[in-house]
């Protein structure tokens, strides 16, 4: 039983951090966010699919500030270097 309180708590802040990296994005500066949001706008399914915000965060030792920043820097690198194929 301790168990399942445990998952269902840790389940709880993970929803909590995700959500906190995701305002964390919208305070980015814009030219930081921009190409971020053009994908999120274009091709929604993408970005959830490829660039879930859990991997982010992982990455970042759970920062919800830097998750946010790696994950707009991805997207304006991965525009550099494919340009409008950025999105296939």
């Amino acid at each position: 039983m301790d168990h399942i309180l445990t998952c269902s708590y840790c389940s709880l802040i993970c929803h909590n951090v995700i959500n906190v990296a995701i305002a964390a994005i919208e305070k980015l500066e814009h030219s930081e966010r921009r190409d971020y949001e053009e994908a999120l706008e274009l091709v929604p399914e993408l970005v959830e699919t490829e660039t879930k915000m859990i991997d982010f965060l992982r990455t970042e030792n759970w920062d919800p500030v830097k998750a946010a920043g790696r994950l707009a820097r991805y997207w304006k690198f991965r525009k550099i270097l494919f340009g409008e194929r950025c999105y296939l």
